[in-house]
């Protein structure tokens, strides 16, 4: 098949990738910008083609900086950010090929100069050859030692600087480097059983005739972790049927720790695109009634083409603002769900860029939103009822301070402990909160509080 001049043959995915790459650079996430792919090249939704080109996505944006690097150590002159656009993420994606993988340097270098030479023109070709050259003679080795100078951690980690320095300043060296070593590994893959419609023997059934390697969560009921697969999960029967969901584990113990009961009224004020709400009302056993609020309109329909699949009738879907949401929602609530916008310092391994493109003082704006979302949660909350607070964030200003000025501004509040308890205690002596760690409980980083009013 030809598109736009060029034969997409087996090796071509690098394109794809360079193309994906810089759909990402202007803002798409990493699951969109594979999904605008998919459609600029509808072949690629055969998962045998779109999972390579899937994984090369991934791995090139996980390890930026080194590669970066590397490129910006083979420039005569100039810097990466003045290449072109489609230029630069073809020479990221030659880079990562050359060096971290079994590909023979000359195959993947005459393709990048041939691409690079055809959209760009004879001299970009010389030059593109030129860099390439270059980089097969460099050796990581020469440029990553055993020091545990900052810098060289980044490196060697493929993790901002500014995050390195956090986390050591929070957990310590020798704690920093084992979480770091874990989140450069592939993402751990579960999946949430839909007791609304089927039984955790009839997953199993199912998952041994579609040959999947798996193991029974040990903390949480309706929990089964992927460990091998010829056919993505995405594509199994048991997805496309609602019998099943993909979700973290720590994001499942969320719905756990709020501990819904039959006929509550629950508020989940960022609800989008969904997950939690849909196992809420899952446990509820499609009693009582769970308002799902998002400011999103299109994360949204992510939820509503979900309900029916799912046989979920006690979702209300309500597209405001979560902060506003005691304005519209006359009912009180039993229990409300904050998982607000935050800074996702516990999921770079499931979303990469945004460790690249996460700077220390973003952490303001996510604290404001997040204040904001917890002042609204009192204004719909019933005496006696409780507040859950999860981020996906490791940082003390999003999450144990916060829940520390919440105390303080709100006494009525006080906190309750964050059973199921499968994490590590919070800091700053808020030993009711947990959380979570990729190194020590094969999760996502997560915090989770839950707040009762007295």
């Amino acid at each position: 098949m030809k598109v736009k001049g060029y034969i997409l043959g087996a090796i071509d995915k690098e394109l794809v990738t360079a193309e994906a790459i810089l759909a990402i650079e202007k803002g798409a996430s990493e699951r969109e910008a594979l999904r605008i792919m998919s459609q600029k090249y509808n072949f690629i939704t055969d998962w045998r083609i779109r999972g390579p080109i899937h994984s090369l996505v991934f791995e090139c944006i996980r390890r930026l900086n080194l590669i970066d690097f590397l490129i910006k150590e083979s420039l005569e002159k100039g810097t990466l950010k003045q290449l072109y656009p489609l230029l630069r993420n073809l020479l990221r994606v030659g880079v990562y090929i050359l060096k971290f993988t079994d590909t023979p340097p000359p195959k993947i270098t005459k393709f990048i100069v041939k691409v690079s030479k055809e959209r760009f023109g004879k001299s970009v070709g010389k030059f593109t050859n030129a860099v390439l050259r270059k980089i097969e003679q460099l050796k990581i080795s020469d440029y990553i030692t055993d020091s545990k100078d900052i810098a060289n951690l980044s490196l060697q980690y493929y993790h901002p600087p500014w995050f390195i320095e956090y986390l050591i300043n929070l957990i310590g060296l020798p704690e920093t480097i084992e979480f770091l070593k874990k989140s450069i590994e592939e993402n751990r893959l579960f999946i949430r059983i839909n007791t609304l419609k089927t039984d955790l023997s009839s997953v199993i059934e199912k998952l041994e005739q579609e040959e999947y390697t798996f193991l029974v969560d040990q903390d949480l009921p309706d929990l089964i972790r992927i460990t091998q697969w010829k056919l993505p999960v995405i594509h199994s029967s048991l997805l496309k049927e609602g019998l099943i969901y993909i979700q973290d584990k720590a994001s499942t113990l969320v719905s756990h720790v709020l501990n819904p009961q039959e006929g509550d009224i629950i508020f989940d004020l960022c609800a989008a695109p969904g997950g939690k709400s849909m196992h809420i009302g899952q446990l509820l056993g499609n009693s009582g009634m769970i308002f799902a609020v998002d400011r999103s309109h299109r994360r949204l329909l992510e939820l509503t083409t979900k309900l029916s699949q799912y046989n979920l009738h006690n979702i209300y879907v309500i597209n405001i603002n979560g902060e506003t949401s005691p304005s519209f929602i006359r009912k009180k609530a039993d229990k409300i769900l904050i998982d607000p916008p935050c800074s996702g310092t516990g999921t770079f391994v499931s979303r990469p860029y945004s460790k690249w493109k996460l700077r220390l003082k973003d952490l303001q704006a996510f604290t404001a939103i997040q204040w904001k979302l917890l002042i609204a949660a009192t204004k719909s909350l019933k005496s006696s009822g409780e507040i859950i607070y999860s981020t996906c964030s490791l940082t003390l200003e999003e999450n144990e301070k916060m829940i520390k000025k919440f105390l303080h501004v709100f006494p009525d509040f006080s906190l309750v402990p964050a059973t199921p308890f499968l994490g590590t205690p919070g800091f700053l002596g808020l030993t009711e909160t947990q959380r979570l760690w990729p190194h020590l409980n094969e999760t996502e980083g997560f915090f989770i509080a839950k707040l009762k009013r007295k």
